[in-house]
């Protein structure tokens, strides 16, 4: 964490530093010697290892202790051995899976694939086609079933605009119901008096002769009155007449002894005789006819009260059936003659009755509408189905387009086939890797495990073939035995790594370049004897042209390197605060 490094490379010097942010790797930065600052570090530091891979250099080149088990099998070794012979098998294996992933693949449901995703838009092109190819058959189809069902909808129309008028109509017969029924019972109440206008005219004339034939008997009247007024009599007061009625049995008694009186006294017997005869039979003569002109008077008054009684009870219904009909004519003024309403109106027993035909005309139209409704949607889907006929691409440029598609495809399989050719040839690789510079990486690294174990180890062998392909094992030298890694104790296991990683870097030089290895710490774990033992063999290493680093914070590593490789150069890092 932070610090720098200084490199050479083609008599430059170039200082790579990373900053420390936090106690955790910061920003890399590299400097040429003049301390500019160069662009793409990365890219620089790529280009410093020679295009490795961070893989390849973290496998082989830089390592702890906590790493330096990295190796686990022969298929690690196999990829670090391939990328040292100038191969990256790892990246180069990731990408072949990719590219092939990208193109093909069996399952491809959940991800888009190249030959798939053409193969699914030729398809799609196909259909099209086929569609544009019978389209003018469904055009025709549809604008056939367009008019038609635009004929049915103009008699729809006509339906419904006849089901709404006769919704009016039920709702008039209902609105109307009331006022009609007062004009039919103020007839009734007419027709129930049997009065009307010529009848009251009838009884107006028979009031008449009543009223001549009470002057004729006053007529009659008179003469006796007159007669009795020459036989000594005097006239009446004419308002005597109509007081006669009043004079009881008593004052008439009293007036005939008063006539026979004054007969007497005038005439002789024999005169006064005839005159008090004559007198007494004009009085009774009189009184006959008083009493009958009393019985008419009284007769003719209570006609005329009953008249009278008829004709304001008339005047009472004749207003009634009169405001009876001018609401009634109202009513029917506003949608239809009033003749015609009152011959609807007819045939309609009850108010009830109008309500029920009232919402059956409703619900009439609301089904109509329902009806109507649906035709104008079907109209319309139809019209839209007939604008995207008209709007679809033209056939050539559906063909172009397929043929466009079919060539895709057709490089995209090309291009798959390539991808599988090239990881078979590279399986076809990695085995003739495996009969001949596998055998050299092993070999080297056989050399180096029984230097650091003194020779307790003669051997390590990475048999070939799928099955065997991660037991790695060793022979050991005196009893002919062998043993997995797992099988071997803590510091023999990190000799047999470390022997397989310095046989990967030398082959690597000697096909590529020579890196730096860099370690820390690894040979805490060896005993005394394999520690010198790995010392030297590193110093070796080192003295044929490679660069080795090896940091430790322990003394003792550090006198082991300086008594077994004494060109070895110790250098004191301060200590960080």
């Amino acid at each position: 964490h932070g610090g720098y490094l200084e490199i050479h490379d083609d008599g430059k010097t170039f200082r790579i530093t990373r900053t420390e942010d936090g106690g955790s790797p910061g920003d890399l930065q590299i400097t040429d010697e003049s301390g500019k600052e160069l662009s793409k570090p990365k890219d620089t530091l790529t280009k410093f290892l020679n295009g490795t891979s961070r893989e390849l250099y973290e496998d082989v080149f830089a390592f702890g202790l906590s790493t330096l088990q990295g190796f686990l099998g022969n298929d690690e070794i196999l990829k670090a051995g391939m990328a040292t012979s100038g191969i990256d098998p790892r990246g180069f294996q990731k990408k072949l899976e990719k590219e092939d992933d990208k193109y093909f693949r069996k399952n491809h449901r959940k991800k888009s694939r190249v030959v798939h995703d053409l193969l699914a838009d030729i398809e799609e092109l196909q259909t099209e086609i086929k569609h544009l190819e019978e389209r003018p058959k469904d055009y025709s189809q549809l604008l056939e079933e367009r008019e038609s069902l635009k004929e049915a909808l103009v008699d729809l129309d006509d339906e419904l605009k006849k089901r709404r008028d006769k919704v009016k109509t039920a709702e008039l017969h209902k609105n109307a119901w009331p006022s009609y029924k007062d004009l039919l019972n103020a007839e009734s109440a007419l027709k129930a008096f049997n009065v009307s206008t010529g009848e009251a005219k009838t009884a107006e004339k028979i009031h008449a002769q009543l009223i001549e034939e009470l002057a004729e008997k006053e007529r009659e009247l008179q003469d006796p009155k007159n007669n009795l007024q020459s036989d000594g009599g005097s006239p009446r007061d004419p308002g005597t007449g109509k007081k006669a009625k009043l004079i009881g049995p008593v004052a008439l008694a009293f007036v005939g002894l008063a006539l026979v009186g004054l007969a007497l006294w005038k005439q002789s017997w024999p005169a006064g005789m005839a005159g008090m005869v004559a007198a007494i039979g004009a009085y009774f003569l009189y009184r006959q006819i008083e009493t009958l002109k009393e019985k008419e008077v009284n007769q003719n008054k209570a006609e005329q009260n009953k008249l009278q009684s008829v004709k304001d009870h008339l005047k009472e219904l004749k207003e009634k059936y009169e405001k009876a009909w001018l609401i009634f004519n109202a009513k029917a003024n506003e949608q239809e003659d009033v003749n015609d309403l009152r011959a609807s109106l007819e045939n309609i027993d009850t108010k009830n009755e109008s309500e029920r035909l009232l919402v059956a005309a409703q619900t009439a139209v609301e089904t109509t509408g329902e009806d109507d409704s649906a035709l104008n949607k079907a109209i319309g889907r139809i019209e839209a189905n007939m604008t995207q006929l008209e709007g679809d691409v033209d056939l050539d440029t559906l063909l172009l387009k397929r043929e466009q598609k079919r060539t895709a495809l057709k490089n995209a399989i090309e291009m798959w086939a390539e991808l599988k050719v090239t990881a078979k040839l590279f399986g076809l690789a990695m085995e003739e890797y495996e009969k001949n510079d596998q055998d050299s990486i092993v070999e080297r690294a056989s050399k180096y495990f029984s230097i650091m174990t003194q020779e307790a180890y003669s051997q390590v062998l990475v048999p070939r073939g799928e099955q065997d392909k991660k037991k790695i094992r060793v022979e050991a030298t005196a009893s002919g035995n062998r043993k997995e890694p797992d099988e071997l104790s803590q510091a023999t296991k990190e000799q047999l790594y470390l022997a397989m990683r310095l046989a990967n870097a030398s082959h690597y030089a000697e096909r590529c370049v020579a890196l730096p290895l860099i370690t820390d710490d690894i040979l805490v774990n060896f005993d005394e004897d394999r520690a010198k033992a790995a010392a030297k063999l590193l110093g070796t290493y080192a003295a044929d042209g490679h660069q080795v680093l090896l940091f430790t914070c322990h003394r003792r590593m550090v006198d082991v390197f300086e008594a077994q490789a004494p060109h070895a150069k110790v250098h004191e890092l301060p200590k960080l605060s």
